[in-house]
């Protein structure tokens, strides 16, 4: 295992796809675990077995697409037999990790998904913005 200092964005791309796999630690904070930071999709996207050292939405996303495992947050031991678990691992089957933790992204979070995402809940509340001024216009008396 390699710990790498911090550097620029543009060569994270190719540190990451030519590591093994991946680890995401979070905190275990009410925000953290309710939402989905930007780590957890670029290590589905890099199609690599993901160690999630957190809880919540994070977590439940690597193991129910079944790119990875998860280990509480704070849980060393845990993180441990994760990482050695992982190791022990064939390269197939780290391989297939990877490539389920890929598919998930491609079908959640890629720019295809999310611009079509985006299109429809414009549309919702466009056609609700429709909806709502006609139900605003008076009817007349008829007379």
């Amino acid at each position: 295992m390699h710990f790498l200092d911090a550097m620029p964005p543009e060569r994270l791309g190719r540190v990451i796809q030519a590591a093994d796999a991946q680890l995401v630690s979070l905190r275990d904070t009410p925000l953290l675990r309710a939402t989905m930071p930007s780590k957890v999709q670029t290590s589905l996207a890099a199609a690599r077995p993901v160690v999630a050292h957190a809880s919540g939405d994070a977590a439940d996303v690597i193991t129910r697409c079944g790119a990875g495992v998860s280990v509480s947050p704070g849980d060393v031991d845990g993180l441990v037999r994760a990482l050695r678990g992982l190791a022990a691992q064939s390269s197939t089957a780290a391989a297939e990790m990877g490539l389920r933790g890929r598919r998930y992204y491609d079908q959640h979070y890629s720019p295809a998904v999310g611009g079509e995402r985006v299109g429809a809940l414009v549309e919702a509340a466009y056609h609700a913005g429709v909806r709502r001024a006609a139900a605003q216009v008076p009817v007349g008396d008829g007379g």
